[in-house]
């Protein structure tokens, strides 16, 4: 049985209590994807975080 046969028939079973698991198909929300990097890019300044910053705050 796969996941999604697996809540369907939860679907069934509970109601609407499963609401959070089978949520409705919405919009896709746009998304920059700028990279795995360092952690340290979240504590440190440096020409990257500069960069990100301008490019979130012009």
């Amino acid at each position: 049985m796969t996941r999604k046969v697996f809540l369907k028939l939860l679907a069934l079973i509970l109601g609407d209590f499963t609401m959070p698991l089978l949520a409705k198909k919405t919009k896709k929300a746009p998304a920059f994807f700028i990279g795995h990097g360092s952690p340290m890019n979240a504590i440190e300044e440096n020409t990257y975080t500069k960069f990100l910053h301008l490019m979130c705050y012009p």
